[in-house]
């Protein structure tokens, strides 16, 4: 089963302003725009775990799978892997009391005594947009005009393990 652990970022105010983002952005990309019930940051992604581990997982990670009182905002425009080969652009993750990088390490434990594996780059959190599959003319100046842009304000959030069904249209996204 293909999980990771994630925080869903699909609010009214986070919908509406990466509607408003996406019709500003038409003439200047094409691709594979995120859905809005989709729309997330990823603490961990694990990849497939074998069933069997899967209940003892979700069983040790549950003091985890909770909400919290903390703010996030989501705002700021990187383009990956560089702004010469953009294949995808993100909104940054901004947590100003950096309680999102405490639970990322605690959680981290927690999959190294179950031996799972998990993306071992450094935790920079992020709501991916649109895989990119064409750039046009102006590409480059939106993305400097619009560097700054607010997709939500949250006092509040929650993490949730998630599995992943891969499908030829869309991933298919279950709460566990």
């Amino acid at each position: 089963m293909r999980l990771f652990i994630a925080t869903f970022l699909n609010n009214r105010l986070c919908s509406l302003n990466y509607n408003t983002f996406k019709e500003m952005a038409k003439p200047f990309v094409k691709g594979k725009w995120v859905e809005n019930e989709n729309l997330h940051f990823t603490y961990h992604f694990m990849g497939n775990v074998s069933e069997e581990k899967v209940e003892e997982l979700r069983n040790d990670l549950s003091p985890f799978l909770t909400k919290y009182d903390d703010k996030i905002n989501v705002h700021s425009l990187r383009l990956t892997p560089s702004s010469d080969n953009p294949k995808v652009l993100v909104s940054q993750i901004f947590n100003p009391s950096k309680k999102l990088f405490k639970l990322h390490n605690d959680m981290k434990t927690i999959l190294k005594k179950h031996e799972i594996n998990f993306d071992l780059r450094n935790f920079k959190p992020h709501m991916t947009l649109i895989r990119i599959k064409e750039t046009y003319d102006g590409f480059n100046e939106f993305i400097e005009n619009n560097q700054k842009y607010n997709f939500s304000y949250t006092k509040g959030f929650e993490i949730k393990l998630v599995q992943s069904s891969l499908t030829n249209e869309r991933p298919i996204y279950t709460v566990l």
